[in-house]
């Protein structure tokens, strides 16, 4: 029997006023999710650990069979690398790094989202001029993101650093303590400001009244040496299709096939996959792990609006023509689940509620008609722990 797996983040969400105080997930038209919700069962998902600390990598490592001491070694920014392509032979420690506005002390924006991959580049050129190449390197993966690997050379391991995005707002001297005595975090943070604060791309932005990049920070940061040695002897005959760079170096890490996943939240993107690529993946393997990165770091999607509208698209691009293909693969157990909340109004990890829908053959309907929140509360699975989902694909 095939067994898939749909992972949203983030789409779970508290009653908003914008939304009459509705979730998005209640207030989104989603007839693709609705009708997996019909046809099968839900429930809610109990998951490990609550707080404020970002940790969608440690929770994708769940859904994916992980135990929960493995899945809390694991870092963002070792597992990026991994899907990265770059060379990592002579670096032993990586870090995702984000172009950031400062505000004098404190951080005003968490990601310069409209920088393009060129200035991206040409910024993160800027700063390879003050580090020997060999022992920092500065590489740009995305616009106004880069991977920054470091080689430790026998010294003490540095810091992880702490997310931006459950930053901003905060003085600087609060990041830097989070450091401790961490020198190359700090000082890579330091000087990335005397360096971009002066370039004359951020000057054009000043005037433009757009927002300077002028700081990296560094975030996610752990030993890639580690993950390997996490991964031994955990192997997954399946595929992973995802836009993550993160879920894309689990999977390279797990043995599992990669399957490009193209833009899902945007309105009229059309289908988010390549189709023939999808069966070929799905005649040979049991197992399919569908990963939906959201479109902003830490699960954040903009506004309510902008968040009910994205979870619509993604329903359209991804739910819709996925089931056409599955529909074809039977027989097959499906589970589409959120991996955390996030709360839209403050933009950190709801602890709570998380509605999931566990659909497919020999799994009998109950009442529900909506995959959300409430719904799912009075679903026939009730509560169940994240480490059981697996259970209920067999």
């Amino acid at each position: 029997m095939k067994k898939i797996i749909i992972v949203c983040d983030s789409v779970a969400d508290a009653p908003l006023e914008e939304l009459d105080g509705r979730t998005p997930l209640q207030t989104a038209r989603c007839p693709f999710a609705s009708r997996l919700a019909q046809t099968g069962q839900t429930g809610l998902l109990t998951l490990p650990r609550a707080g404020t600390e970002d940790h969608g990598e440690q929770l994708l490592g769940l859904f994916a069979g992980m135990t929960r001491e493995q899945a809390s070694a694991l870092r963002q920014g070792p597992l990026e690398a991994m899907a990265s392509g770059i060379d990592l032979s002579d670096y032993d420690f990586a870090w995702c790094g984000h172009f950031v506005t400062m505000d004098g002390d404190v951080l005003r924006d968490s990601l310069v989202r409209s920088l393009s991959l060129e200035e991206t580049r040409w910024l993160a050129e800027q700063l390879q001029r003050e580090w020997d190449a060999q022992r920092v390197r500065f590489a740009a993966t995305e616009p106004s993101r880069l991977l920054v690997l470091y080689s430790t050379a026998g010294g003490a391991r540095p810091q992880p650093g702490h997310p931006p995005h459950l930053s901003e707002g905060a003085r600087a001297d609060e990041f830097i303590r989070r450091s401790r005595a961490d020198n190359i975090v700090r000082d890579i943070f330091e000087r990335s400001r005397r360096i971009l604060d002066s370039q004359p791309l951020n000057e054009i932005r000043v005037d433009l009244g757009e927002n300077p990049a002028n700081a990296l920070w560094l975030w996610g940061g752990g030993p890639m040496s580690g993950m390997h040695e996490l991964f031994t002897g955990f192997r997954i005959s399946g595929a992973m299709l995802t836009q993550c760079p993160m879920a894309a170096g689990l999977a390279r890490l797990a043995g599992m096939e990669t399957i490009e996943m193209r833009d899902v939240w945007t309105a009229g993107g059309g289908m988010a996959f390549n189709l023939p690529l999808l069966v070929q993946e799905l005649r040979q393997k049991d197992l399919l792990l569908v990963y939906a990165g959201a479109p902003r770091p830490g699960g954040r999607y903009g506004s309510a609006v902008e968040k009910v509208r994205a979870i619509e698209a993604m329903d359209a691009n991804l739910l819709g023509p996925l089931s056409d293909v599955l529909a074809a693969h039977r027989p097959c157990r499906i589970i589409l689940a959120a991996n955390r909340g996030v709360s839209t109004p403050t933009g950190l990890p709801e602890a709570g509620r998380i509605p999931f829908v566990l659909a497919g053959d020999g799994i009998g309907a109950d009442e529900t008609q909506n995959w959300n929140e409430e719904e799912a509360a009075r679903g026939a699975l009730g509560s169940v722990k994240l480490s059981r989902l697996a259970d209920l694909l067999e």
